[in-house]
């Protein structure tokens, strides 16, 4: 059985304008490193990845980068 005190892994996809982003958590000392990647649709390729301190900063960044990318293809 987990320890109640460790965070299980998260795998987090989200899917929008053609690509698909995934967002994990890894532990970083005594807290957690949130990791992003972002891919079009069926392809291997990574596009943009990163990582941050907080989940809803990683949000934040895949968020920024897909209305960044549908601005620019507009």
């Amino acid at each position: 059985m987990a320890s109640p005190s460790r965070t299980p892994l998260l795998n987090t996809p989200i899917e929008k304008n053609g690509h698909i982003a995934d967002i994990l958590v890894s532990k970083y000392g005594e807290g957690e490193l949130f990791h992003y990647v972002i891919q079009r649709v069926g392809s291997p390729e990574i596009v943009h990845w990163g990582q941050e301190l907080s989940f809803h900063r990683a949000m934040e960044c895949v968020e920024e980068f897909l209305k960044s990318f549908q601005t620019k293809q507009a």
